[in-house]
């Protein structure tokens, strides 16, 4: 949790909505970005979908700072935003694919839906959302928020006992829940460690916080951010609506009874009842809640688009942040988890955490899936950073001159590093001979890239259009050619594999050494400005 201005959330928003500082919002936002990015990446499960969901719930929060009371912490109220915000682009999403589908195929059958391994964190916030205030708070600030329980009761005002005691027992509702949603057999143990893990995944958030506070003061917004914050506020504005109409029903309840008990009084009048005319209290007299204005507007903002892949075209991401000691490299998609092999290990890297590969036989394999298997049969797009440590000491003659950073064994179709200091992106065309097929790919050869320094590779492969694309540090260093929707290689059931080509061949093996991090495949050709957002967004 970043808290280096030490003002707490109400003093910064009261700034915010006083003078317009930024830097006040932007305090804020960092905060709780964390908490925020969770919940929408739990539930969409796309990181650059969720991100545009994230900077819509603070669009809203600066919309709605005036009318919060300030005094009550503020992240339950975020959380309940974020999971109705990321919900409703989730089915819209949802709805989009499904037209497309439909507009792609005549048939009337439908696949079985698969189970999906992140159902479980979705869970966990529909649930955590339906349970009473005074266990959803600290559950929140303490959980998801990453604050000590003398934090937690200090922002909730009461005794550390008390909240220790809701902790516990807003545990045991959520795990109660849970279970009945189809958890299985979900034990209190294995909450508490799935709470921990989540919050530990997010303790860092994903460094949009500026961006954030200047959209806020009204600078220039994406429209789809734009699309998702308006939608929010019409949740919000339902909900109060909803609110007023049950407290104008419990008032016309109240006043049906009253005029029904003093009809049946007897008809002698009181000094009371002289005083209000004799008949039943006056509607005027019972406290209702006054009606929310109806009108909510935006102001006008200059839309652009946003550097992100606004799709969820994500078929593998692999950051690299797991737990030192770790065997697996957790997929940020839930598909494909990455097995560890040989030496691989988990290192400091670029963001977080990278994959340490020693040059020997030390690199992660991706399991097959139905995407995976079939994603270079189309229009694709790999990404990766890779920090090389030396250059490969093999030679051309013997095919052992790289290091292979991301590739799809079998006439490795990926990027390599050489020992000339260049990068390549390769491609491999289908001939009439399976076993001569037609290379066409396109390198980084404008200069020596030294050994030591960070360098972001994205290779574009465009069916389409016949071009294979190599970008480095968002740059594009070349394109090769080939016939617009000739076909791929056949690779059958080859695997992806990050830090080595071809396990324990003497030839086109390529083990890398070096750091590798947030290694990406994408099921279309991303355009420039994707990859360059990709390449300077974090």
């Amino acid at each position: 949790m970043n808290t280096m201005d030490p003002r707490s959330d109400g003093p910064l928003l009261a700034a915010f909505l006083e003078r317009r500082d930024e830097d006040a919002f932007e305090a804020v936002v960092r905060r709780h970005e964390a908490l925020v990015l969770s919940v929408c990446g739990r539930v969409l499960r796309d990181e650059h979908a969720a991100r545009d969901a994230a900077q819509a719930v603070f669009l809203v929060l600066a919309r709605k700072a005036g009318s919060l009371d300030l005094r009550r912490p503020l992240a339950p109220w975020l959380h309940h935003v974020a999971y109705g915000t990321a919900v409703s682009a989730r089915r819209e999403r949802d709805a989009r694919r499904e037209r497309e589908r439909n507009a792609m195929t005549s048939t009337t059958s439908r696949p079985e839906p698969e189970i999906d391994p992140g159902t479980l964190r979705e869970l966990i916030d529909r649930e955590l959302d339906g349970l009473p205030e005074k266990y959803r708070r600290p559950l929140i600030l303490f959980h998801f928020e990453g604050k000590s329980l003398a934090e937690t009761a200090a922002a909730l005002g009461s005794p550390e006992g008390t909240v220790g005691a809701w902790l516990s027992r807003g545990r045991e509702l959520l795990r109660s829940k849970l279970v009945r949603r189809g958890a299985g057999t979900l034990t209190g143990a294995a909450l508490l460690a799935f709470l921990s893990r989540e919050a530990s995944a997010s303790s860092v958030g994903w460094g949009f916080a500026r961006a954030a506070a200047r959209a806020a003061a009204g600078g220039a917004v994406p429209a789809s951010v734009v699309h998702l914050a308006k939608g929010a506020l019409t949740m919000l504005l339902i909900a109060k609506l909803k609110a007023a109409a049950l407290a104008l029903a419990a008032a016309g309840v109240f006043f049906a009874a009253n005029a029904a008990f003093l009809a049946a009084v007897p008809s002698t009048p009181s000094k009371a009842a002289s005083a209000s005319g004799g008949g039943p209290l006056p509607l005027a007299s019972i406290a209702v809640p006054a009606l929310p204005e109806l009108p909510l507007t935006f102001e006008p903002f200059e839309p652009e688009p946003s550097v992100f892949p606004a799709s969820t075209d994500l078929v593998g991401h692999w950051k690299f942040d797991d737990e030192k000691g770790s065997t697996t490299a957790a997929d940020a998609t839930g598909r494909a988890p990455g097995k560890l092999i040989g030496g691989a290990t988990f290192a400091p890297g670029k963001f977080g955490g990278a994959l340490l590969v020693n040059g020997k036989d030390a690199y992660v394999e991706i399991p097959n899936t139905d995407e995976l298997d079939k994603v270079q049969e189309g229009s694709y797009t790999l990404a990766a950073w890779f920090k090389p440590d030396g250059v490969p000491p093999g030679k051309d003659a013997d095919n052992t001159a790289n290091y292979g950073i991301l590739n799809k064994t079998g006439w490795h179709t990926g990027f390599q590093y050489s020992n000339d200091k260049k990068f390549t992106m390769t491609h491999w065309i289908a001939t009439d001979k399976p076993l001569e097929p037609t290379w066409v790919g396109a390198g980084a050869w404008d200069q020596d890239y030294e050994p030591g320094e960070w360098y972001h590779l994205a290779g574009v492969v465009d069916r389409a259009a016949g071009t294979v694309t190599l970008y480095l540090n968002g740059e594009s260093k070349g394109s090769g050619e080939f016939a617009a929707n000739a076909a791929t290689r056949n690779y059958e059931k080859s695997t992806w594999k990050i830090g080595l080509a071809s396990p324990g061949a003497e030839s086109y093996a390529w083990p890398a050494k070096g750091l590798i991090d947030d290694v990406r495949i994408y099921g279309r050709a991303l355009t420039a400005a994707e990859v360059k957002g990709i390449s300077d967004g974090k």
